[in-house]
This record gives C-alpha cells, structure tokens and sequence, in this order.
C-alpha cells in the first residue's frame, strides 16, 4: 500500500527523511539534457576527469606517471621525443641529435640511454617517428620517420631497409603475414609497398615483393585478425588474400576516413581510431569480407569535437592499456600549458541489456608527443614521450604526474529525488569507496545547477589515513603498515534546492580513491 500523503504538500507521511541511491557507473555521459540523465542514469558523469571506470566497479582516480629513466633522452634543447616503443626488454626512443643533423635512435632499460643505435644518419626535418616490434624468426623493431629510408634495430644490428624497391622515406610500417608493409612515402602516397615473404628487407618484384595503389591517401596501417586494414584521408580499405596471385584490397567504408594513423589501436578484439565524426570502431565479423562500422563516442562528442579539425595528424598519440582494457587518445597542443592537456580515456565494458561498449572518461595534464605500450609476460609497460624535456615517462605509476599532484573530479548529474518541483532538505550522505592508503578528496552538494542565487554548501572532506609501507624499506616501530581498505563515509550535509549534483574533487599526491557509490538522505518540503 503506498504511504499515505499530505494533501497540501504531497509529501508522504511517516519517515521524515527518506534515500535516494546512486550506483557509479556508465562514464562520462553529455548526450543527453541534464534531467533526463539525472532521472535515467544518475549514476553517469557530467564531469569525470582523472577519473576511470574502475575494473571494480565505480571511478577511481587515474594513477599517475614516473621517469622510465632518471636521464633525459639525449637531444636538441625543447626537441620533442618522436617515438617512443617499449620493445626488446627495455624502451626504444627517437629524438634529434644537438648539434647532429641525426633523429637519433636510443635505447634503454632504465639505468641510461647509452650510445646512438643507428649506424647510418637519420637526417632532416622530422616531426614524428615511428617504432614497431615483431618477430619472424626473432623479435626486431623497424623504425620510420616519413623522410629516412625505415630502419630496422634487431637489438645488435642497425640494418637501413635502402635496397631495390624499397620505398625511401616511409611514415608507417606493419607486419603481415610474415611480410614488412610500408606505406606514407612521397613517391606514392596512396599505395603500401609489401617485401618478400620471409625477407623483411628485400622489396623487389623478383623475390615476391609487390606495391598496391589503393587511390586514397594512406594515414595508417595496422593488422588484424590476418588481415590488413589501410586506412586513409577519406576511406577505408583492407587487404585480404596470402600471397600476390590472391592478394584483393577490399572497401570497408567509402566516406569515412581516419584522422591520423597513430590513434589506431587494437583493444578487445576490435580496431579502434579517430574518424572526422569521432572514435569509431572496425568490428570484424565472421563472414569473410563483412565488416560494421561503429560510432563508439556519442556520449562524449563536445569533447572529441575539440580533438579534431583544429589539429595536424601528427598531434595525436595514442596507447591502450590491456590490464583494465583502456583505450587512450592524447593531443598534443604547442600553444597550451602541459597542466591543461586534455585527453580521452575509454574503458571496455559489458553494458547493460548485454553486449559490450566503452564507458568514457577524460584525462588532464598528461601530454605526451608519442606513446607506446607493451605487453610480456604479465608484466605491461606503457611509456609516454615528452614534447620538450627529453624524458620518457611510464603510465601507471605512481600518485601523482612525476611530482605534480592530479586534479580529479567526479560530479554526478543532477539529480531529481523523484520530483523536481519539491524542495528537499540535504541531510546525509553515505560514501561508499575504497582507498590504497592513505586518500582525501572532497565531496560538494551543487544545489539547483549551481545557481548563483542558491546558497551553495562549502566542500566535505572524505579522508581516510592508511599509509602502507613497503616491505625492506619501512622502519620497524616508525612507519605505518595497512592495507586497501574501504571504508564507509558517513557525512551531515547542509543545504536545500530542487535540484542537486554532488562532486567529488581535490589535488593531490595520495593513491587513487575509489567512489563505488554513495546514498543520500533528504527531507521534502513544499512545491516550488
């Protein structure tokens, strides 16, 4: 039976306070107005920055980023890092040689850069590279920088790929089925050049070697599922087929082009990359030759609208990071401070009603020139190249960004309570979280759409003291062992309005806290 009600107010009798629940989940959503989200998904994101969807369940702040190496990458002064692959045990990087006219190959495992790699100079105005690892018989890298024949690093040998057919100054390179493909070089932008089966340096006609033009402008390759997607200025092609006598370059879309190539990453079985419309995906079916196209970033389209048009391909990087099945975009913004580099997070994810989807979150104050991930062994090293300072950092490290704290915000929709023409009383709130240690961040009710007129509640600190202390290194009686806890934040609120979102922000060099979800408890006063 419902409870009965008052007949001026309607508000139910009994309980003076009643709860509304709200689950954290679904990501950063701006696809819809602000009511219906707060009464259809209040547990989605208006804002969500350094925040992730959390493998656990709820958002949890990002972790941070440490040097790979305590030395810069040696270098020109402000000359970015073009390419950065961890790859053959350590880390490969590019960066132009001061006072050499050389973009530079270098590696390390953490203790040093040492000496250059390539034998033969890499001259010219480069302004990105491109690293990337397979094995044919053993692990090796092949290096390409769009005006330098590709170079190829086995980790004792530099070999310059400058023979009979080669192609002279390729942008990209791909391993297919046992064949080095480059493609993006002058002679012939619209066409990748495919070596001899087995023979990662031989590209002449005679060994098996064969060029195909495809007619569009080629920003990218990459291969999936045995075949190879190309994919250019203004469409999408895939090459299918063994060898020469069957190879056949297929349509995948005749009006959807890619951005740039570097935001091409493979995540969850599928090719994900930036179109002029937004992030798409290639899904691949099992009917050879079937494939759809899908608009991943509808939810988040005013933020990717800022990540195009206004940029040059080389401006994007891009990384995934396997572990929590994340897909990274990053921009890079000669004009902009570091602190306000904006960039994309998207989170794989079984949806509700099934199937699968990404939940969004943006990122701030990582920018990076280049990126690269790697996955051995269990163990995943996702490294960033610096624009100016000649570092390399690795992601997901540390608490905060190689000294400088992380600003994270959650602020949920605002939210209804059921009827948003009665006022209601903000009571309290229960916070449900986990922490790594010790964690604050702090938690505001945003009345009425933050209405300048509505006297807003100052923030609440959430602040949980868990220091944990690494074994070997803490000092008996003096430091503070613990554990990841989750504790219960239990809050008195202040505060009345007909509407309310409630944020969750601080700046700080403490682990990650996690929101999982919280409840808030209310009064109902008169209609508006």
């Amino acid at each position: 039976m419902a409870p009965a009600r008052n007949e001026t107010t309607g508000i139910p009798s009994g309980d003076r306070w009643q709860s509304l629940s709200v689950v954290c989940q679904g990501g950063l959503d701006l696809s819809v107005d602000a009511l219906t989200q707060g009464v259809a998904f209040p547990g989605s994101a208006r804002v969500l920055q350094n925040f992730e969807p959390a493998l656990e369940g709820g958002y949890k702040r990002i972790q941070g980023y440490i040097k790979w190496d305590s030395a810069v990458v040696p270098g020109a002064a402000n000359a970015p890092v073009l390419a950065v692959k961890p790859a053959l045990g350590g880390v490969l990087a590019v960066r132009k040689r001061d006072g050499v006219d050389d973009n530079a190959l270098y590696f390390s495992s953490g203790s040093g850069w040492g000496s250059v790699l390539n034998t033969t100079a890499r001259p010219g105005s480069v302004t990105k590279a491109r690293i990337i690892e397979y094995s044919i018989t053993a692990p090796v890298t092949i290096l390409t920088d769009g005006v330098n024949p590709a170079g190829k690093w086995d980790g004792t040998t530099y070999t310059h790929i400058n023979g009979t057919g080669a192609p002279a100054n390729p942008h990209f390179a791909e391993m297919f089925l046992a064949r080095l493909v480059l493609s993006g070089y002058s002679a012939n932008t619209s066409a990748i050049s495919i070596s001899a089966p087995n023979q990662d340096t031989n590209f002449t006609a005679g060994s098996g070697a064969i060029e195909i033009n495809v007619g569009d402008v080629v920003v990218g390759i990459k291969s999936f599922r045995a075949e190879l997607y190309i994919f250019c200025k203004n469409s999408i092609f895939k090459l299918i087929g063994e060898t020469i006598d069957n190879f056949q370059v297929v349509p995948v879309a005749r009006s959807i082009g890619c951005v740039s190539g570097d935001s091409v990453q493979e995540i969850g079985g599928d090719l994900v990359f930036l179109a002029p419309d937004g992030i798409r995906s290639v899904a691949g079916t099992a009917n050879i030759g079937d494939v759809e196209l899908g608009l991943l970033s509808k939810k988040i389209q005013p933020i990717v609208r800022q990540f195009v048009g206004s940029y040059s391909a080389i401006s994007y990087s891009s990384t995934v990071i396997r572990q929590k099945s994340q897909y990274r975009l990053f921009i890079y913004d000669s004009s902009g401070l570091k602190a306000e580099a904006l960039g994309i997070l998207g989170k794989l994810e079984s949806k509700d009603g099934g199937g699968i989807g990404f939940s969004w979150a943006t990122t701030r104050g990582i920018q990076p020139y280049s990126a690269g991930s790697t996955y051995v062994n269990n163990d995943e090293i996702v490294a960033i190249g610096d624009p100016i300072n000649g570092y390399v950092y690795r992601l997901e490290r540390g608490n905060d960004f190689d000294g400088t704290n992380i600003y994270h915000i959650y602020q949920s929709p605002q939210l209804v309570f059921d009827d948003p023409k009665l006022r209601k009383v903000l009571q309290k709130a229960t916070v449900y979280t986990q922490v790594d240690g010790t964690a604050t961040t702090y938690l505001q009710a945003l009345l009425d759409f933050e209405n300048p007129n509505v006297l807003q509640p100052e923030p609440i600190e959430l602040a949980q003291d868990g220091a944990l202390s690494a074994y070997g290194s803490a000092v008996y009686g003096t430091d503070v062992y613990g554990a990841v806890t989750y504790p219960i934040f239990m809050k008195n609120l202040v505060g009345s309005g007909f509407t309310c979102a409630f944020q969750y922000a601080d700046t700080n060099g403490n682990p990650p806290i996690r929101i999982d979800s919280f409840i808030i408890e209310y009064g109902l006063k008169g209609r508006r």
